[in-house]
Parts: structure tokens; sequence; C-alpha cells
């Protein structure tokens, strides 16, 4: 679990990455704190097809909308500042368990 503030470390994201990239399938879980701390983890599956799909699970969060969501995007990358970053993303629908 990243701590408050933390970014994921580049080596952290390097298989994802790399998955993507050579379409290979490949999951990658990070878990973040909101701002009061509580535990959010979204889950970076890649795909066959060299898309990633993004799943969030909001629902440890009591202030949030509490909810599991999956995107499907297109582009993967690594920005040492903010982490993994996903573009040219499906609209997120909720996840049924």
């Amino acid at each position: 679990m990243l701590k408050q503030g933390e970014v994921l470390p580049a080596d952290a994201a390097g298989c994802l990455l790399d998955a993507a990239e050579a379409n290979r399938i490949a999951t990658l879980t990070v878990t973040a704190p909101t701002t009061e701390g509580h535990p959010i983890p979204t889950v970076y599956g890649s795909r066959a097809d060299g898309r990633i799909d993004v799943t969030v699970d909001t629902r440890t969060d009591p202030y949030g909308e509490q909810a599991l969501t999956r995107r499907t995007c297109a582009t993967v990358t690594y920005d040492p500042a903010r982490g993994i970053v996903v573009s040219d993303c499906t609209e997120p629908l909720r996840v049924e368990e």
C-alpha cells in the first residue's frame, strides 16, 4: 500500500507497461489512501489486445461513491510525478460482484 502522497515507483509499473506493449496479460494492484486515509485499491490488467482494464474499488471510502467500477483504456504510460497514467478510456461502468 502506498502512503499518503507517495507515487508508485517506476520499477513496480514496469511489468504492466512491458506486458501491455507486448500484448501479454499481466495484473498490477495499487492501493493508495484517500485524503482521509481510506485504502482504495486500483487493479490494472493488461489484455492480449494491448488495452488496459482499470478497476477501482471505492467501497471502503465512506465519503466517496462506494462503488466498484471498471473502464478500458487504450494507452498506459508512467509519469514519475503521478504514477501510472491511462488515456483513451471508456466511461467507467459499475461492476457487480
